[in-house]
């Protein structure tokens, strides 16, 4: 609607359409769906990263389980064989021995045997011979792996790997005695990758026949007199070959949490060959839902052992669901922006009620129009009443003001109790300080020399240790002192004002940095009002370390003195007022710089209260004054 410049319509307007009420909120909602759902986004962001951490957590420390008793495998059977290297008889009880040691070590190694090199010719003696050593029924056989998983004499070849020794070899472990390596096709090929490489070599995954899956570890054994088994020796095939059984279901330690859908896979993977084999899987029983597959990720970690002979490979993932998440921080979100739009609602809400009643308004005033001259003489006597109101209003304004200044005193009394409580606080502290902690310094400075003086050695541990706790406890004992003078200087209350200045001015150290101090104060200024005492005290000490910190000055000046007024009514003297100078010769600083320091602001604060001014003179390179004056 068009208006004229005092804001009534404007004459032969006819009004405007309001606008719908669906406009003012439909913005509102959509910018609250964007922002909530962007917070939602990020809340779940966060989640995914804090699950991906827990993901990685647990799979290095399955990889740390797995590549540790991988290394274990290597070094078991590399000491398994040299102890055969330097023990001729296969059955020799310290081999024996060993073995039951790494068994009951690790849990993950099935079984250790030894197979000796057995030509097709003597294979019959062969036999005889282990038989004669009291396995009765030992024959040279092979078991059918990938057929009906039964046991059946070996078929003839020109050499046979048969197992001579095994450990465990009880009543309750499976007996692999006579067991010929070459006749089984996937151990026959490690055999013969260990024998042409004379290194360790392991076959590919597969169900063993006590049951359970896990792979075997071939080690050649040369004969004791032979180092490795090539070069120029005579003789150049290793007699022994020694095995080492690993189960898969002991080989990493990688348990699924029942409540997420987690996987944990042992794999084999000889890249040479490219040959890949399944070893392990372990699976939780949760699955993910269609809906969590949707729309979370799934986190899948890959790590490869490093070890030669052993080419395995960990495969840990999980796909994470809405049971990993922490759902408060997207409840908190969701109230708090809720919270939001109900908020933005009641204000849209009162916008519209607004332009509406402002409309009814406009209405009213085209109806009202005809009446305006009337409604100009009463605005005239409502302006007169007005004038009435307002200078009551100036009225009640002064008698604010005044009030205000009462309130300006008061509050200037309590800022000054204020600072009285908090010096007694301070005096009460340090106080505390020289009574319990300086003693308790010194007495552990005493034990200390005691206990140095009591060592054998002074040089020894406990001398140097002694000694350094006296000097530790000495450097808090100077700490504390320092503490203490800040907090209250004891000269304050025991010798005046005058030592107390000359306290300060030692306190600041200022000839250690190449500023002469030069003190002047009256011997007769003593006996002072504590509150007067305490402020000139922090007002020097203020300006001491302002010099210290900013003024790169030679020289200081502190100067108290005293205003005598005389009252000439009764031709007395009396005591007005005490002025404090600090002055130095340094580089001052830019007009209006000087007071925006908080020391500066909470000096300003102490000497308000007592109805005192603080003024700065400065310049640059013209050095800086710190003058307060407070009145008696």
């Amino acid at each position: 609607m068009a208006e004229s410049p005092d804001g009534t319509p404007a004459k032969g307007s006819g009004g405007t359409r309001p606008v719908p009420a669906y406009r003012h909120y439909l913005p509102v909602l959509v910018s609250w769906s964007v922002a909530t759902l962007a917070s939602l986004a990020l809340v779940l962001n966060l989640e995914v990263q804090n699950a991906q951490e827990r993901i990685r957590q647990q799979a290095a420390l399955a990889f740390a389980s797995l590549q540790e008793r991988v290394q274990v495998n290597d070094v078991v059977l590399e000491g398994f064989a040299a102890a055969l290297r330097s023990l001729p008889p296969i059955d020799d009880d310290r081999v024996r021995d060993y073995a039951r040691a790494m068994l009951a070590r690790y849990p993950h190694i099935g079984h250790l045997a030894i197979s000796p090199r057995v030509l097709g010719t003597g294979r019959t003696r062969f036999e005889t011979q282990i038989r004669a050593m009291g396995y009765a029924d030992y024959e040279v056989r092979a078991f059918a792996y990938d057929g009906d998983r039964q046991w059946r004499p070996a078929p003839e070849a020109e050499v046979h790997y048969p197992v001579a020794f095994q450990e465990p070899m009880n009543a309750d472990a499976p007996s692999v005695l006579g067991l010929d390596l070459s006749a089984a096709p996937h151990m026959a090929a490690a055999l013969a990758q260990a024998l042409s490489r004379n290194a360790t070599a392991a076959t590919v995954p597969f169900d063993l026949s006590e049951g359970g899956r896990g792979y075997v570890l071939f080690r050649p054994i040369c004969p004791s007199y032979q180092e490795s088994c090539s070069g120029g020796a005579t003789e150049v095939t290793p007699r022994l070959v020694a095995s080492l059984v690993v189960r898969a279901d002991a080989l990493v330690d990688c348990e699924a949490d029942v409540s997420a859908d987690f996987s944990c896979t042992v794999l084999y993977e000889d890249t040479e060959r490219g040959d890949r084999r399944l070893l392990l899987e372990r699976r939780s029983s949760h699955r993910a839902a269609r809906l969590e597959r949707l729309l979370l990720p799934k986190i899948e970690i890959r790590r490869r052992v490093e070890s030669a002979s052993q080419p395995l490979v960990l495969a840990t993932a999980e796909q994470l669901g809405f049971r990993a998440f922490n759902l408060i921080p997207a409840a908190a979100v969701l109230v708090v922006s809720l919270g939001g739009l109900a908020l933005v609602l009641a204000a849209v809400r009162s916008r519209v009620r607004s332009e509406r009643d402002r409309e009814h308004a406009y209405q009213a005033l085209a109806e009202e129009r005809r009446g305006m001259d009337r409604r100009v003489q009463e605005r005239t006597h409502e302006l007169s009443r007005l004038n009435a109101e307002l200078q009551q209003e100036n009225e009640a304004r002064q008698g604010a003001e005044e009030r205000l200044a009462v309130k300006e005193r008061q509050a200037r009394r309590l800022a000054r109790r204020i600072l009285e409580v908090q010096e007694a606080e301070r005096r009460a502290l340090a106080r505390e300080l020289h009574d319990d902690v300086g003693q308790s310094l010194t007495a552990i400075r005493i034990h200390a020399w005691l206990i140095r003086q009591q060592a054998v050695d002074p040089a020894s541990a406990v001398g140097r240790s002694a000694e350094a706790i006296g000097e530790v406890a000495a450097a808090l004992y100077d700490s504390t002192h320092r503490l203490m003078r800040r907090l209250r200087p004891p000269a304050l209350d025991d010798a005046g004002l005058t030592a107390a200045f000359q306290s300060c001015v030692t306190a600041a150290e200022l000839e250690s940095l190449g500023i002469r101090v030069h003190l002047r104060v009256p011997k007769e200024i003593e006996g002072l009002n504590e509150a007067i005492s305490i402020t000139l005290y922090r007002a020097l000490q203020e300006g001491l370390t302002n010099v210290a910190r900013h003024s790169g000055a030679h020289n200081v000046w502190v100067r108290l003195s005293r205003t005598d007024a005389v009252d000439p009514g009764q031709g007395e003297t009396e005591v007005a007022s005490l002025t404090l100078e600090v002055q130095d010769d340094g580089r001052g600083m830019a007009e209006g710089a000087a007071s925006t320091g908080f020391g500066l602001m909470g000096l300003r604060e102490r000497v308000d209260t007592l109805g005192g001014t603080l003024e700065l003179d400065t310049a640059p390179d013209r050095g800086l004054t710190l003058r307060v004056r407070v009145p008696l």
